[in-house]
């Protein structure tokens, strides 16, 4: 798709206005968490990694 030279030049200033309006309404965003505190513990919990034991001679391989 070819453009002209105005097109051109109107597309890359819509584009900047439309980033310019984005980075003006990113305060809003700044502060608000993701997810909570207990969501995040509950999801690192869920997705922690399995501990494997290995038994050695009757006992845990733990220097116990």
């Amino acid at each position: 798709m070819f453009f002209n030279e105005y097109e051109f030049h109107k597309m890359i200033k819509l584009r900047q206005e439309e980033t310019e309006r984005k980075a003006h309404n990113a305060w809003k965003y700044q502060d608000v968490p993701k997810e909570t505190f207990l969501q995040n513990l509950v999801k690192k919990w869920i997705n922690r990694e399995k501990l494997i034991t290995v038994q050695q001679n009757g006992g845990c391989a733990c220097e116990c």
